[in-house]
């Protein structure tokens, strides 16, 4: 099986949701989870994060405003396919931080524009943790 943690960036939310799938969000810090805010690594495709216990494929994607009509591409392509729902599992990731996050895409890098996103994205997302958690719990 695979899952995806489909949020408006692969290197936001989404990250953190699916490092909190595998376990390795220790104690909250999210200065631990590599690539967290980076949007160079943002890159319009699935970001491998790893695989869990039983082998399950875990994944992030950026699929800008439109999460459900990212989701429901996804879905449908699956079935066209010939795949199972339970062979790959979308799950949407949002945050109230998105437009924020955004906005901060949008700073250049050679202004700092990866360093800004990263430090303030960490703040703004640390007061999601709980939420990101229980989305995670359900899966």
């Amino acid at each position: 099986m695979k899952i995806i943690f489909l949020g408006q960036t692969s290197v936001h939310a989404a990250l953190i949701a699916a490092n909190i799938y595998l376990g390795r969000l220790q104690d909250n810090k999210l200065c631990m989870i590599e690539g967290l805010g980076d949007i160079s690594k943002d890159v319009s495709k699935p970001l491998y994060i790893g695989i869990d216990a039983v082998g399950t494929e875990v994944y992030t994607l950026g699929g800008g405003k439109d999460l459900w009509m990212v989701k429901k591409t996804i879905e449908d392509l699956r079935d066209i396919l010939g795949f199972e729902p339970d062979d790959l599992l979308i799950e949407i990731i949002s945050s109230r931080w998105d437009r924020v996050v955004a906005i901060l895409r949008k700073i250049p890098s050679y202004m700092g524009g990866n360093h800004i996103n990263c430090f303030v994205s960490k703040i703004l997302l640390r007061t999601q943790l709980k939420e990101l958690q229980s989305s995670t719990s359900k899966l």
